[in-house]
C-alpha cells in the first residue's frame, strides 16, 4: 500500500462496448504491473469536461478513503490515466470489470435527494463502525 503509481500505455488499442480505448498497465512503486486497463477518453464516451472533473474528484475521494487502509494500493486518478478505464483486470487474481453500456437518460431528481435521516460523519468515525 501507499506509494507511487505509474500508468504505462502499450500503444495498443481495443474496442469495448463500441468505444475505442488505449491499452495500459498500472504499476505501484516501480514494481511489476498489477493491473491491465483499457482507457477511453472523456470525449469518446460523450462525457463533458465538467462531468469528467466531477467523476475524477469522486474517484480521488474513494482513493482517499481506501488509503486509510495501510494494505491498499493508492488509486490513480483519471487525469493520470488520460481518460476513464472502461476495462480493468487484476493481473494477479485475474478478476476484472468491463463497461457494458452507457445510459445518458435523465436521472429522477428524487434519487439524488439527501435522505431525511442523513448524518455527516468523519472518515475516521466511519472506519470505526
Amino acid at each position: 500500500g501507499s506509494g507511487r503509481i505509474s500508468v504505462h500505455r502499450s500503444g495498443g488499442r481495443d474496442k469495448i462496448a463500441g468505444f475505442d480505448c488505449a491499452l495500459a498497465e498500472i504499476s505501484y512503486d516501480g514494481a511489476e504491473p498489477e493491473e491491465a486497463i483499457c482507457v477511453a477518453s472523456a470525449t469518446e464516451l460523450g462525457i463533458s469536461d465538467a462531468d469528467f472533473h466531477a467523476l475524477n474528484a469522486a474517484m480521488r475521494g474513494m482513493a482517499d478513503i481506501a488509503a486509510l487502509d495501510p494494505n491498499s494500493d493508492p488509486g490513480a486518478d483519471f487525469a493520470q490515466m488520460g481518460g476513464v478505464p472502461i476495462r480493468s483486470r487484476d493481473l494477479i487474481s485475474g478478476e476484472g470489470s468491463e463497461l457494458v453500456s452507457i445510459d445518458t437518460s435523465a436521472v429522477d431528481p428524487s434519487r439524488l435527494r439527501v435522505p431525511a435521516n442523513f448524518r455527516e460523519v468523519s472518515i475516521e468515525e466511519l472506519m470505526r463502525q
